[in-house]
C-alpha cells in the first residue's frame, strides 16, 4: 500500500521503464490464489508516470478521494508507450489516462467530475475496452475518450459508460464501435 492520505496529501509514481500496481500472493502459495489488493492511495492527487507500458493490474487500486480544496481527488497517469487498466481506478473530481500508444481500458474506471482517456498522444494509439469496462461520471460532468489524431479507433465491445453529463469519442483517423 502506497498510502499519502494525509490533508494534501500526494502520492507519485514515476518510472523510467514499466510501472505496474500488482497485488501478490504469498510464496508458496497453491495455483489460482487470488493475489492481495495492491493499492495507491491519497488525499489530493495520484500521479502514475511510465516511460514503457503502464499498468493497473486486477488487483490494483488507485484511489484519490480529498474532500476540498484545490486538487483534490485527481488521478494521472500516463506512458510514452502504452496503459492497460484492468483494476480500479476511483477519483473523486478527475482522471486523466493518457498514452503514446494503446489505452487498454477493461477494469472499473469512475470519476466525480471528469474522465478523459487519450490513447495515440504520440499519433497512433487505439481507445479498447470489453464487457469488464465500466466508465462512469456523475452529474454535471464528463466522460471524453480520444483515439490517434493518425490512427487510432475506439473499439468498446460490450463495455458499460455511465454519466450525468457529456460522452465524446473522438477518433479522427479511423473508427468508433460499440455494441452490447
Amino acid at each position: 500500500v502506497v498510502n499519502a492520505y494525509s490533508s494534501g496529501g500526494m502520492a507519485t509514481l514515476e518510472a523510467l521503464g514499466g510501472l505496474t500496481v500488482e497485488g501478490s500472493v504469498p510464496e508458496g502459495s497453491a495455483a489460482g490464489t487470488v493475489p492481495a489488493r495492491a493499492e495507491v492511495r491519497a488525499k489530493s492527487k495520484v500521479v502514475l508516470d511510465a516511460v514503457d507500458l503502464l499498468r493497473v493490474t486486477e488487483s490494483g487500486y488507485v484511489t484519490a478521494d480529498g474532500t476540498g480544496g484545490s486538487n483534490l481527488g485527481e488521478i494521472y497517469l500516463s506512458s510514452d508507450s502504452s496503459v492497460e487498466i484492468d483494476g480500479e481506478l476511483l477519483g473523486n473530481a478527475k482522471v486523466d489516462i493518457r498514452s503514446a500508444g494503446d489505452a487498454e481500458v477493461t477494469g472499473v474506471v469512475g470519476a466525480g467530475h471528469d474522465l478523459v482517456v487519450e490513447a495515440g498522444t504520440g499519433g497512433s494509439g487505439d481507445v479498447i475496452g470489453d464487457i469488464y469496462t465500466n466508465l462512469y461520471t456523475f452529474s454535471g460532468s464528463a466522460i471524453t475518450l480520444i483515439a490517434g489524431s493518425v490512427s487510432g479507433r475506439i473499439d468498446l465491445t460490450q463495455s458499460t459508460l455511465s454519466t450525468g453529463g457529456a460522452l465524446t469519442l473522438n477518433a479522427p483517423a479511423g473508427d468508433v464501435f460499440h455494441s452490447g
